[in-house]
């Protein structure tokens, strides 16, 4: 399953490197045992500098598969999360996967108590360690 979880690491990836100039957002999943990762529009008012999705959206995604994560790129700075992202990432309890453009990397935040199973979890840490 780890290649698999690549694969969606890396459509992440080249979708963010393809927009430099807006973050981009999407949910990482598991459905039948096999990743997936799906981008959806960023809805922020000013998505070069914040991201925000539709609540439906969210909620069609996690109805329709088991939830690993929200997903969003840094176009500026690095990989680390800021105080909003940490917040609403506790808030949701969804773990958030972020792609930094300047540092070429990922990292993830897992909040305290979340949604997501944590073998599904420890297939997420180790494709972005690996």
């Amino acid at each position: 399953m780890i290649n698999n979880l690549k694969t969606c690491l890396e459509y992440l990836k080249k979708e963010s490197t393809a927009h430099p100039n807006r973050e981009i957002v999407g949910f990482l999943g598991i459905k039948e045992n096999k990743p997936v990762a799906k981008i959806v529009k960023n809805r922020a008012s000013d998505p070069q500098k914040y991201f925000s999705v539709d609540p439906l959206e969210l909620l069609d995604f996690q109805n329709n598969q088991d939830f690993l994560a929200i997903f969003h790129s840094h176009i500026y700075g690095d990989s680390q999360f800021s105080e909003w992202d940490t917040v609403t990432s506790d808030n949701c309890l969804i773990p958030f996967v972020v792609y930094s453009l300047p540092e070429d990397r990922f990292n993830i935040y897992v909040p305290n108590e979340s949604l997501v199973e944590k073998s599904n979890l420890e297939f997420l840490r180790a494709a972005l360690n690996d």
